[in-house]
């Protein structure tokens, strides 16, 4: 804990850029055994888990933040959360606009998200300020999805594999293209991945 607060702060001090900065710039001594067995766990275990204990009521937003930052850091390389360059993404419920209205931001809204994945190997959210009431947050096994798919329809269990079109603007009005191309489902040195958009997804009609 104080180590993270420590290096939390000197790297809120020296101010990075969050595009180029590395994780050797911060090293993390005392913490570096924990974060391998996170992203064991995240790779090869039951793939998520909850961290508890940073004292975020005692931190600034901005040091909470430079620590959110650097366990991701020391567990991978950040990427852009659009196409503006953004690295952090902060989510305000400030709209009581629908989830399917055109032009909707989803880090705004009170409404639901249908269970889906984000384009990265790991996602990450710190809570600073819990809701007074919903904000419940739950998972779906990508693991069991596939072998429920194994078990009822063996046949389309290679279409994961393959390429499929997703709707790239709806995600991000700033898009480049209208689409973008990628599989539902992957291996990479044994580890296994997955990528599906929202419960309109064509996989809820191989499950149904």
């Amino acid at each position: 804990m104080t180590e993270l607060e420590e290096v939390g702060s000197r790297f809120l001090d020296d101010n990075p850029d969050l595009r180029t900065v590395q994780a050797d710039d911060y090293p993390l001594q005392i913490g570096l055994a924990g974060l391998r067995e996170w992203g064991q766990t995240m790779d090869r275990g039951r793939g998520f888990l909850l961290v508890r204990g940073l004292r975020t009521t005692h931190y600034s937003d901005a040091l909470s933040a430079s620590i959110f930052f650097l366990l991701g850091l020391h567990l991978g390389r950040p990427m852009r959360q659009n196409e503006v360059g953004d690295m952090v993404q902060h989510v305000l419920a400030t709209s009581d606009r629908k989830y399917n209205e055109p032009g909707t931001s989803s880090l705004r809204i009170r409404d639901g998200l249908s269970y889906h994945s984000d384009s990265s190997d790991v996602v990450a959210l710190m809570c600073l300020r819990p809701a007074k009431s919903g904000g419940a947050s739950s998972l779906v096994s990508a693991a069991t999805l596939y072998n429920e798919v194994l078990r009822r329809r063996r046949d389309l269990t290679p279409l994961f594999f393959e390429p499929w079109y997703n709707d790239w603007r709806k995600q991000d009005p700033d898009a480049p293209e209208n689409t973008y191309t990628s599989p539902m489902m992957s291996r990479v040195d044994g580890v296994f991945s997955a990528y599906i958009g929202g419960t309109d997804h064509p996989l809820g009609a191989a499950l149904s």
